[in-house]
C-alpha cells in the first residue's frame, strides 16, 4: 500500500468518528453547580440511578413548595373592619299620626345620612322605614329628617329632626302633625279687575324654611292646604303670602297664625302692574354688545321685598326687565368675559311705568385687593359667571 493511499484511508476514517459523535443521541449537560433543585452529580454517580431515587432531572422545574406552617403570631390579628358604609345593620323607622292618633298617609320623609338621601312616603298606616326597598338596612352615623304633609302644618317640635344612629341600632320616631287650615282665593289685576291666570303663590314659613306653592288656574282661583293655626302649647308660626306673575309687581302679605279650628280661609290677591326699565350695553370700543349678561337686583326704599332678575342683552345690545315695583331702588349690572361696568342704580317713583336708563359701557376689568382677583358684580364669583 503506498503512502498516499495510507493517507487517505485515515482521512476517511477520521470523518467517519467526526460524524458518528454528531449523530449521538444528546444529553443535557450538568452544570458544575446542577440544575436548580438538584445537587451536582458525583464521580462515577450514573445519572439513571439518581432519576429512579426519585430526584428531580435536570433541567425540570423545581418541585411545589411546603405549605407555610401556621403562626400563632399572624394567625391571632384581628379580622379587618369592614367600612361603616358597608356595615348597614341599622334600622330607621316610624309612624306619622294626628294628634287624635289617627294615622297620616302619603307624609313625605326626607333623610339625608352620611352615605346618601333618602326618601319614603308613609303608609296607609302611618308608617315608614327608611331604605325600604333595600331591606330597611342602613349604616350608622347622623342623620338629619325632614317631615311635610301637603295637608298638614309643620310637625311639633319643628319639621327637622337631627338623630344619631349607632351601629346595629333600631331607631324610631313618632311624629305628630295637625291639619292645616285652607287658604284659598283669586289672583286678579288690580286695575282691571280681571283674573291672571298662571301667577304664582307660595306660603313660607320663615321659622322652618318649608313652604307651600301652587299657580292660579285659568280663572285665576289658587288654593293651598297646611296653614298653621293656633294651637295650646305650639309656638306662633308667623307665613309669607307670595305671589308674583310676568308684568306684575312682587305681592307681599305677612300672616299671622289663623284662630284655633280654621278649616279655611278665602284670601283675594292684586297684582298691580309693574314697571319697565330699557337700556343699551356698549361695549370698550363704544359699540353695542350683543348677547351680554345684565342682571338687576332691588328692593323696597325701606330695604323690604328684596328680589333680582337676570338676562341678556338682544343684538343690538339693549335689555329690558318689567315687573318692577314703585318706589324700588334697583341696581342693574353689566358684565361678560374679561369685562366689568359700574353698576347702574336708580329709584323708581310711585307710578313710574317706564324708565330709560342711560348706556351702560363695558371696560377690561381690572384687578384689586391683595388676592388680586377681579371686579364683578354681586352674586358673581368671575366676570358674567353667576355663582352657582
Amino acid at each position: 500500500m503506498s503512502a498516499r493511499t495510507g493517507g487517505a484511508l485515515v482521512a476517511v476514517f477520521a470523518i467517519g468518528i467526526g460524524v458518528l459523535v454528531w449523530l449521538r443521541p444528546w444529553e443535557p449537560s450538568q452544570p458544575a453547580g446542577g440544575s436548580e433543585g438538584a445537587p451536582a452529580l458525583k464521580a462515577g454517580e450514573d445519572l439513571t440511578a439518581r432519576r429512579s431515587e426519585g430526584a428531580p432531572s435536570p433541567g425540570a422545574p423545581p418541585a411545589p413548595k411546603a405549605a407555610t406552617p401556621p403562626d400563632p403570631a399572624r394567625d391571632s390579628r384581628p379580622p379587618a373592619v369592614p367600612h361603616p358604609a358597608m356595615d348597614a345593620r341599622s334600622k330607621i323607622k316610624g309612624i306619622v299620626i294626628e294628634p287624635s292618633g289617627a294615622p297620616i298617609a302619603g307624609a313625605l320623609v326626607e333623610g339625608h345620612g352620611p352615605y346618601g338621601f333618602y326618601k319614603e312616603e308613609t303608609d296607609a298606616q302611618g308608617g315608614f322605614e327608611i331604605d325600604r326597598a333595600k331591606g330597611g338596612k342602613v349604616p350608622g352615623g347622623v342623620y338629619r329628617f325632614t317631615f311635610s304633609h301637603r295637608e298638614y302644618e309643620v310637625p311639633d317640635g319643628g319639621a327637622q329632626r337631627m338623630v344619631t344612629i349607632a351601629p346595629r341600632e333600631e331607631f324610631e320616631f313618632k311624629i305628630t302633625m295637625s291639619r292645616g287650615a285652607r287658604v284659598q282665593g283669586v289672583v286678579t289685576d288690580a286695575e282691571s279687575g280681571k283674573p291672571v291666570p298662571g301667577a304664582r303663590v307660595w306660603i313660607g314659613h320663615a321659622t322652618h324654611g318649608t313652604e307651600r306653592t301652587t299657580t292660579a288656574d285659568a280663572a285665576g282661583r289658587y288654593v293651598l292646604t297646611g296653614f298653621p293655626t293656633l294651637r295650646p302649647g305650639v309656638p306662633a308660626l308667623k307665613a309669607l303670602l307670595r305671589s308674583e306673575a310676568p308684568t306684575y309687581e312682587d305681592y307681599w302679605h305677612p300672616m299671622d297664625p289663623l284662630p284655633a279650628g280654621t278649616a279655611s280661609v278665602e284670601l283675594n290677591v292684586a297684582l298691580r302692574p309693574g314697571a319697565i326699565i330699557e337700556g343699551t350695553v356698549l361695549s370698550p370700543g363704544m359699540q353695542p354688545a350683543p348677547k351680554t349678561k345684565v342682571s338687576v337686583s332691588y328692593h323696597a326704599s325701606d330695604g323690604t321685598r328684596p328680589g333680582g332678575r337676570s338676562g341678556f342683552t338682544d343684538e343690538a345690545g339693549i335689555y329690558r326687565f318689567d315687573g318692577l315695583g314703585a318706589d324700588t331702588v334697583i341696581q342693574v349690572h353689566a358684565y361678560g368675559e374679561g369685562l366689568e361696568a359700574d353698576p347702574l342704580v336708580v329709584t323708581l317713583k310711585a307710578g313710574e311705568r317706564y324708565r330709560r336708563l342711560p348706556d351702560i359701557v363695558l371696560r377690561e376689568s381690572t384687578e384689586e385687593g391683595k388676592g388680586g382677583g377681579k371686579k364683578h358684580p354681586p352674586g358673581t364669583s368671575e366676570a358674567g359667571k353667576p355663582d352657582r
